[in-house]
Order: C-alpha cells, then structure tokens, then sequence
C-alpha cells in the first residue's frame, strides 16, 4: 500500500505542471495530484471512484470513512457505499469482506437512521440487498 503522505503525483508519478488544464475536471485532477492520501476529502473520493482513478486508494479511505459515518456521502446519506456498489468488485477483491461487514452492519442499524421518506429507505434498503449479493 502507500504512504499516506506521499502525494497523488508522486504515487501516479505524474507531474501536475504537466496537465492542460481545459475543463473543472481538469483543475480538480491537478488539485488531487498535489494532495497527500491523508489528505483526500470524500468529493475527492467520489470523484476518484466515478472517475475510475486509484481504486485502491479511494477504496481505502472510503472504508475509513464508512467506519466512522456509515451513510457517509458528498450529496446525499449513502451515496458513498452506492459509489463504491458501482465499482468493478475485481479492483478491490482484498477489501470485500471489510465492505461486507460495512453493509451489514449499516443493514442491522438502518432503522436507527431519519430518513426523509419512505422511498429513500426503500430504495437504500434495496442497494444494500444488492451490494450484500454482489459480495457474497
């Protein structure tokens, strides 16, 4: 694994002044490469796993960050563990059983939490009997 404060480019071995930056994604990827693992906040972490960048990392401190607020999300409660049901479960295969026992305990727990309708939680509940399948 990294270190945690070895920064994004040099793990990538890229250099940031090297990117043209044309768009937002552009700048975002140039402020992630000059940040440490320690560093990297949960947009950085939902950016990196929509964008299929350093699955491993992102991956990583998503449990971290699961384990300390298990609706975790940079939008909405959950969106988190949703990004992550989305990645290929083959680029994180030695961290499965850490996500499984993740969704399990957010299932056990899941009428502790508010929600705001009756859909969330139905659609929550959903994600997580689909996540549980794919692990298993």
């Amino acid at each position: 694994m990294y270190s945690s404060n070895e920064t994004i480019s040099k793990i990538l071995n890229v250099k940031s002044e090297e990117i043209d930056i044309k768009c937002e994604l552009d700048k975002w990827y140039v402020m992630l490469l000059n940040k440490t693992i320690e560093e990297i906040n949960i947009s950085d972490i939902s950016r990196m796993l929509r964008q299929d960048i350093l699955i491993e990392v992102a991956v990583n401190k998503s449990i971290e960050i699961l384990n300390i607020n298990l609706l975790a999300g940079e939008m909405y409660d959950g969106q988190l563990l949703e990004l992550l049901y989305s990645v290929d479960l083959n680029k994180y295969k030695e961290d499965v059983n850490k996500i499984r026992d993740i969704v399990i305990k957010i299932k056990n727990n899941i009428d502790s939490f508010e929600w705001i309708c009756a859909d969330d939680f139905k659609e929550y509940l959903g994600i997580l009997d689909k996540y549980l399948k794919k692990i298993s």
